[in-house]
């Protein structure tokens, strides 16, 4: 039976929108996810991670919290079928997949 869990986490990052969405782009081509889709008006990015038998997908939006600030919302939905959900949550991987490639 497939079973699908959301995490999330929120970051705060400085710099304003724009530059903090093509930061988040370069970082998540340079992780490895795949189908990376960004839609401007709305200030999302959905992609998703498919390796190492964790598959999932990522929402990630973005607020302008001040002038030289961003607030970060990531959201991961990963199916929790395979073998390794029975040792570590796979949503909790990609997210903290996110996280170091977005903080490097």
């Amino acid at each position: 039976m497939l079973i699908r869990k959301i995490s999330t986490d929120i970051l705060i990052i400085p710099g304003n929108v724009s530059e903090t969405t093509q930061h988040i782009v370069s970082a998540l081509e340079k992780a490895d996810f795949k189908d990376i889709l960004v839609k401007q008006a709305q200030h999302k990015i959905l992609a998703k991670h498919q390796k190492n038998a964790v598959w999932g997908k990522i929402t990630i939006k973005l607020f302008p919290k001040n002038d030289n600030q961003c607030m970060v919302h990531i959201h991961a939905c990963a199916n929790i079928d395979w073998i390794i959900g029975l040792f570590a949550h796979p949503n909790k991987i990609i997210v903290n997949k996110v996280r170091k490639c977005i903080l490097r």
